[in-house]
């Protein structure tokens, strides 16, 4: 027998016996084979991501700030992984000095702009220069987006119903648009996400979850903005082909903006309200406390004693440190820590140090 031949039925025969039986075993979380990919995957890809922020510290010069952002964005990646998988990641010792040093770094910046501010002067350029605006295509991915996505899903589920469409053919035959380009794009997004691809923050797959999108527009609460509902909802199918068209975005890219499809229009003011991005959450983080300082500022200065002297002096010049320094502190931090708290699976680990330092 040629051997050709008996190479061809032995690699037939251990497809046959010894592949699993699930077609796209990457999309079944419960899958052991698809365990140990992920699990070699995201080890390997932990420690170059490591590796890289190791040499980015002690290789050529890299500003702090593009650094600390960096492990900001590398760390979110850390909590998804160790929130939503079985792998446990441990943070590389390094990411926490760095974090530190940026604090220092931005406490420095905010002196050297004018070394004779008032605190309050100091206080408001700290926070203005501790906000970072990141131009990030990936952004899909962000510690924040994946948060929000699964908590806007999980409400959308609650309030799903028997609608009209029970499979993507239900869906593909009631496509409006007829723009063909459009209607080919609506078509391959349509075709890939019903291989149903696992998602594994939101615990379901990529057509379930396009359906419960889709079909949010038939809500009675939504009658109203039902048609532009339908339309952007096509426009996010339209929006998995990449811009420079290669391809479809990755999954989370797609149910991303699938779900980004009730944004502003679903009457659910949750859903409606969209997602932020890590770096989003923090400078509204920044933003609060400026505020919240601001206000302790002026109650304070409609007071008599120690409390009326301090406010003057910390708009005025500097206080200095004592004892109503740490009552001004938790004066401002009882206004700012709610935010913290209610969004801090989302937020950086340290980001009550960098909040404090600010508050000078």
């Amino acid at each position: 027998m040629n051997i050709a031949i008996i190479i061809a039925i032995i690699i037939l025969l251990i497809f046959i016996f010894y592949c699993p039986k699930n077609k796209n075993i990457l999309s079944d979380e419960n899958n052991i084979w698809a365990d140990n990919i992920i699990d070699d995957d995201v080890e390997q890809l932990w420690e170059s991501m490591s590796n890289n922020i190791k040499k980015q510290v002690h290789g050529k010069k890299i500003p702090t700030t593009i650094i600390a952002a960096r492990v900001d964005r590398v760390e979110g990646f850390l909590q998804n992984i160790n929130q939503h998988t079985h792998v446990t990641l441990e943070r590389v010792p390094i990411m926490q000095i760095i974090q530190d040093n940026n604090i220092e770094t931005n406490k420095k910046k905010a002196n050297k702009i004018n070394p004779n501010a008032t605190s309050a002067e100091q206080s408001m350029v700290y926070f203005e220069t501790a906000k970072t605006f990141t131009n990030d295509s990936q952004n899909v991915h962000d510690r924040g987006v994946t948060q929000d996505i699964a908590e806007i899903y999980k409400r959308i589920v609650k309030q799903s119903i028997n609608s009209p469409a029970k499979t993507i053919m239900d869906v593909a035959t009631k496509i409006r648009t007829n723009d063909k380009k459009k209607r080919s794009k609506i078509s391959d997004a349509l075709v890939r996400m019903d291989d149903n691809i696992n998602i594994i923050n939101l615990k379901t797959g990529e057509r379930d979850i396009l359906l419960n999108v889709y079909n949010r527009a038939f809500l009675p609460i939504n009658k109203k903005n039902k048609e532009n509902i339908l339309d952007a909802f096509e426009d996010s199918l339209v929006d998995c082909t990449k811009s420079h068209g290669a391809g479809l975005e990755c999954p989370t890219g797609r149910i991303t903006r699938v779900i980004g499809a009730l944004t502003l229009l679903d009457a659910d003011p949750i859903i409606s309200g969209g997602v932020s991005t890590r770096e989003m959450y923090k400078n509204e983080a920044f933003n609060i406390t400026s505020k919240s300082i601001s206000d302790v500022i002026s109650d304070w200065s409609s007071t008599n004693g120690v409390r009326k002297k301090y406010a003057d002096a910390y708009m005025t010049g500097k206080p200095g440190n004592d004892e109503t320094q740490d009552m001004f502190t938790k004066a401002v931090m009882v206004r700012v820590d709610p935010y913290l708290d209610e969004h801090k699976t989302k937020l950086p680990s340290n980001i009550r140090e960098q909040v404090l330092a600010g508050v000078m």
